[in-house]
């Protein structure tokens, strides 16, 4: 089922607190908007505070300036050159789930480590939602030109992002909640309430900076990629 059984959680800090609020919130079956604020509020907490949670993901942040830097090659050029300018032009013209696979490896690797399984189901979280019904690479080209062209790469970033603490937050707590609740049927329903709260918290946030001004292959595209990854954070309570 993909709980993650095994992981063991820190004891010390707030960890105690989400365990708490993640043992109440299982036994009563449900979360709500107001259980899934409290809970996600101790997350973060427990990490640290926003830019600490951020810190503590720089895998995340990293494909997220990679990402962002290809998204600008495809705003400027289209697919096919921003392929060619990431060393994949050997995708160019191959199927949409193609690209798409070898565009995962570009920007987060070929690694098996924790975090980087994270945000690798994170990035197929985000690209079944933007690409899934891309079949050819014409349609994945369109696909890519409509979205950095209507929602923008400060957008994608976010949702990315997104995905990513969802995901941290599934391999953390899936244990700990399917424990309290005893039933795959709830557990599904409580993780799907969490999930959509943490979307909905971040449709409110914005970035005023263009994103293509930023030198992403640069330091200065990790800085600004952990600046969004920390906001995505702080909407969730926590400097």
């Amino acid at each position: 089922m993909g709980t993650s059984t095994g992981y063991g959680l820190p004891t010390s800090g707030n960890w105690p607190s989400v365990k708490r609020e993640t043992t109440l919130l299982g036994k009563a079956g449900t979360v709500g908007a107001g259980g899934a604020a409290k809970l996600m509020s101790h997350y973060t907490q427990a990490h640290g505070g926003s830019r600490q949670a951020a810190l503590q993901m720089s895998t995340a942040s990293k494909a997220g300036a990679r990402l962002g830097g290809f998204l600008a090659g495809v705003q400027r050029g289209g697919l096919a050159q921003a392929l060619t300018d990431a060393n994949l032009g050997r995708l160019i013209g191959q199927t949409a789930s193609d690209v798409l696979r070898g565009l995962t490896d570009f920007l987060i690797g070929p690694g098996s480590l924790l975090e980087e399984d994270i945000v690798r189901r994170a990035l197929l979280d985000y690209q079944e939602e933007a690409f899934g019904t891309c079949e050819s690479y014409e349609e994945l080209d369109e696909a890519f030109s409509q979205l950095v062209h209507r929602q923008g790469i400060g957008t994608v970033l976010k949702k990315f992002f997104g995905f990513c603490v969802f995901r941290r937050f599934r391999v953390h707590m899936a244990e700990h909640l399917m424990k309290a609740v005893n039933s795959i049927r709830v557990f599904k329903r409580l993780v799907d309430d969490v999930r959509r709260f943490i979307f909905a918290k971040l449709d409110v946030r914005t970035h005023n900076r263009d994103p293509m001004t930023v030198d992403w292959r640069g330091s200065e595209g990790n800085e600004f990629s952990q600046e969004i990854l920390a906001s995505v954070w702080r909407v969730f309570g926590g400097a």
